[in-house]
């Protein structure tokens, strides 16, 4: 990652995340500096950090997929985020989606 060779980085980096936090925040971030948002999507389909929320919905809303935004602003664990940053995001998704 210090060499910015972000999609090395998160090949890597893929099959460890769903077993290791670690793994998966570095994911994430390889990816966002990356700017592959269909790996976000892939690899984060039910976001629950704030960090993941944010760049779930920036990617879905970019690749204008706007169902499966819908579908992600409705689990629960979006819906009731505390962050505000999230809160913030999705009042702000959800009205461009109306």
């Amino acid at each position: 990652m210090r060499d910015k060779r972000h999609g090395e980085a998160a090949a890597i980096l893929e099959p460890i995340a769903p077993h290791n936090d670690l793994a998966k925040r570095l994911l994430l971030k390889a990816m966002e500096d990356g700017n592959d948002r269909e790996g976000i999507i892939r690899c984060f389909p039910e976001p629950i950090s704030a960090g993941a929320i944010i760049a779930v919905t920036e990617s879905l809303w970019e690749l204008e997929r706007h169902d499966h935004l819908r579908d992600v602003l409705s689990q629960p664990a979006v819906a009731n985020h505390e962050d505000p940053a999230v809160q913030e995001l999705r009042t702000k998704l959800i009205r461009r989606l109306e």
